[in-house]
């Protein structure tokens, strides 16, 4: 799973990180939704 760089877009996280996750296993909608939240959850951690 990517980590978020710094100053990084959502739009431009999500983009990056959906390929990996589809890699992984996941279906389009699944891995929009890891990564929105995973994204969500590093802004709310600093």
């Amino acid at each position: 799973m990517p980590t978020v760089k710094k100053n990084e877009t959502r739009n431009k996280y999500v983009a990056r990180a959906i390929p990996v996750l589809k890699k992984e296993g996941l279906t389009q909608k699944q891995a929009i939704g890891k990564a929105e939240g995973m994204f969500t959850h590093s802004k709310k951690k600093k």
